[in-house]
């Protein structure tokens, strides 16, 4: 829906810009820096209030399915915050650490036209360029550039990095070609330069991927690199051929993964660890994930409706594990987030929860099929999240969920095809 207001000034046009500006740098700064971050997010906030529209901007973000149905899922996490089994702090930082979706509908309206999704791209583009650059020059010397992370993450940490560089990959992918899709579409054809570079850069992403040490990273690849040949192909009428491409460029990383050596000792010391979580002597990161995801799945089958409310896991989480291991046993160890999304939200906001999450995934899923040629970014991203979120909480972490909302804000906010 275009942007409409009933009184529009050169103050309130100018607002916008500077609050699109800001969102921009939301997706740019994500992996970047937290406090950078949270400057731009409040920019934009600051910003959208000072513009003198927001009556105008919430109406026009309410006409469209999937606001309304991540409206559903908001609200039922608040009536959780009434009920959590943990205190009133931790029901409301439950609540609070889902925000980061509460950027998408105020960014939504503003950026209806498609020079600033190109903005947006070319930003996160030539971010993209700068961090693998700086990562190859780390690598090569031996050089951290951050005193808390190995040489050649340049980014918050590794699992940040490769998941930038999936975005990036499938916005170079976009911006090298997949944004010319038929008459009647908004999104301006590139020129053959940047076609060029773009396909350069979004190889240059891949191995940017492999090179990392996250397993999550690698599971991303493989999502944004089906989606790409689905997409490549589905436009050309060939859908089948297009399904039998997305297996192939999923199988070719499998082999990757495999064949290359660090990678490869990577995957077998993830299901070392999943296979000894019951006799290491130590924690591990895979089997602390497999206690975590047992003793909630237990807490899950007890309050299988509601669960335990915003916020409320890790008051019950304790209160199980506490008569189930010994003092200092590391499978004791506290959890306040399994390292699981759906496990969190069925364990808190019960199947209800669940069910209104699956649901607003899904009406997203379909509003970005119908949104050309941008809307494909959002879906693969979204769906990118949705798996990494098998093993992690990529929707709430910081880095991650920001980023995830910056594409959604910008990227599902083309019109209608």
């Amino acid at each position: 829906m275009a942007l409409t207001a009933p009184r529009r000034t050169a103050w309130g046009d100018r607002a916008l810009d500077v609050a699109r500006g800001a969102f921009v740098a939301v997706g740019v700064l994500a992996c970047v820096s937290t406090a950078a971050t949270s400057i731009a997010v409040g920019g934009f906030v600051i910003a959208w209030l000072a513009s003198g529209r927001g009556a105008a901007l919430l109406q026009a973000a309410w006409a469209r399915p999937d606001v309304r149905a991540l409206a559903l899922f908001v609200a039922w996490t608040g009536v959780g915050v009434a009920y959590s089994a943990g205190s009133t702090h931790a029901a409301w930082q439950g609540l609070w650490s889902w925000h980061k979706l509460w950027l998408v509908p105020l960014a939504l309206p503003l950026f209806d036209a498609a020079r600033w999704r190109v903005r947006f791209a070319r930003a996160m583009l030539w971010t993209a360029a700068i961090v693998l650059v700086l990562s190859a020059a780390g690598a090569l010397l031996g050089w951290p550039v951050r005193a808390s992370n190995p040489a050649g993450v340049v980014l918050q940490n590794y699992a940040a990095q490769s998941q930038f560089l999936c975005v990036a990959l499938l916005l170079a992918a976009w911006r090298a070609g997949l944004a010319t899709t038929g008459a009647g579409h908004e999104a301006p054809t590139a020129s053959p330069r940047v076609r060029q570079a773009s396909a350069v850069l979004g190889a240059a992403c891949i191995v940017g991927v492999l090179a990392l040490p996250g397993r999550s990273g690698w599971i991303a690849l493989m999502v944004a690199a089906a989606a790409i040949a689905l997409r490549a192909l589905t436009r050309r009428g060939r859908p089948w051929i297009a399904a039998l491409a997305a297996l192939g460029a999923v199988a070719v990383l499998v082999a990757a993964v495999a064949i290359e050596p660090h990678a490869r000792a990577r995957a077998t010391l993830a299901w070392d660890e999943w296979t000894h979580a019951a006799d290491s002597p130590v924690l591990t990161s895979l089997g602390i994930r497999r206690v975590f995801w047992t003793e909630t799945a237990a807490l899950v089958a007890e309050r299988p409706l509601l669960g335990a409310g915003t916020g409320g896991l890790r008051t019950v989480y304790a209160e199980r594990i506490a008569t189930r291991y010994p003092e200092g046993d590391w499978r004791a160890e506290p959890a306040a987030d399994p390292h699981s999304l759906y496990l969190l939200i069925a364990a808190e906001n019960g199947i209800v929860g669940l069910a209104l999450f699956a649901l607003w995934v899904a009406v997203t899923l379909r509003v970005a099929r119908h949104r050309s040629p941008d809307g494909f970014i959002a879906a693969a991203v979204l769906v990118m999240w949705c798996v990494t979120s098998l093993a992690n909480s990529h929707f709430r972490t910081f880095a991650e969920g920001h980023l995830l909302a910056a594409v959604l804000g910008v990227m599902l906010a083309g019109r209608r095809a």
